[in-house]
């Protein structure tokens, strides 16, 4: 038999899950538990790349042409974070849904997730990007600068719920140009991607968006992106960039890792310098190359074999 405490705790819970469902926590700090989107075949179609990291094992021009075959064979795509669907608690949202708050449009408290799910090509496979351990703002303070050998103190008072990170997604952010389409992924200095090693994932690229106002890392010298690739025997790869006040638009910088035969990515870590809290930078359009799923497979297959038969019905 319940108690009076215990039937009180579930008629608040289920009371919760009712209101949640029917969008009215919309002003409350749910973190979703993934945003999926269907991939498309381009990178950065709107506003390409302009430099490239120093140390990428894959140049943008390759990986734009690989993932655009990729996603025709159902092996890859580009998440250009383009009308998300965002769930948790059986309430669907998209990313059209922003507000204006501040000095410029940022995504509704609805629009976060904790992992990223992108749909390969048109009918392919799903593969998931989880938030790493390293997905923060940094705070800010001379001795907090991110180094090559890593960023520095999380900040404790931006982007976080409950010390969980999350992925947020903004729309046409401030001092930026979208890669593609008008949203961006935002808010951080240090993006931690995690790869499920069953996905199979073999390349990875980014474009890392350029803005135009550093001001506050005047008198800390020139800002340095780096970004580090991890595979799945423990080997890494590591590339960096100084980063520069341009025109928003014309310092966007690709980063992109393919592993080596025989291995996949099962991190990328992306971060920068920066001297205080709202040093953060925007990422946007991400590419993703896999090997699909044996049930990708299975269906083709399946499919392959129905077409036969049809063939074969049809000349007897």
């Amino acid at each position: 038999m319940k108690s009076p405490l215990t039937t009180s705790l579930f008629s608040l819970i289920a009371s919760a899950a009712a209101l949640s469902a029917q969008g009215l926590f919309d002003s409350y700090d749910f973190v979703r538990t993934h945003a999926t989107f269907n991939t498309v075949a381009q990178f950065a179609a709107d506003n390409p790349v302009n430099f490239e990291a120093a140390g990428n094992t894959i140049s943008a021009a390759d990986f734009s042409g690989r993932v655009a075959a990729a996603h025709a064979a159902g092996q890859g795509g580009v998440i250009s974070f383009e009308n998300a669907t965002v769930v948790n608690t059986g309430s669907n949202t998209t990313i059209a849904n922003v507000t204006m708050t501040g000095s410029g449009p940022v995504a509704r408290t609805n629009l976060r997730a904790q992992n990223l799910i992108a749909n390969l090509g048109t009918n392919g496979p799903s593969v998931t990007i989880g938030r790493g351990s390293q997905w923060y703002v940094e705070a800010g303070g001379s001795g907090n600068l991110g180094t090559v050998d890593g960023p520095g103190s999380p900040s404790s008072g931006d982007n976080h719920i409950d010390d969980e990170w999350f992925f947020e997604f903004n729309e046409n952010p401030a001092q930026r140009l979208p890669a593609s389409g008008s949203n961006v992924l935002g808010g951080p200095t240090s993006w931690d991607m995690t790869f499920d090693a069953l996905d199979q994932i073999l390349v990875v690229g980014l474009s890392y968006l350029g803005r135009d106002n550093f001001q506050w890392f005047s008198g800390q010298g020139t800002p340095t992106m780096y970004s580090q690739a991890t595979f799945s025997d423990g080997s890494t790869a590591l590339s960096q960039i100084g980063l520069e006040q341009q025109a928003a638009g014309d310092y966007d910088v690709f980063v992109g890792f393919e592993a080596p035969d025989g291995l996949f990515i099962t991190d990328l870590h992306v971060w920068h310098r920066g001297v205080n809290n709202r040093a953060f930078g925007s990422i946007d359009d991400i590419g993703i190359i896999a090997i699909p799923e044996p049930r990708a497979y299975a269906l083709l297959f399946a499919g392959l074999a129905a077409f036969l038969a049809a063939r074969m019905r049809r000349r007897r």
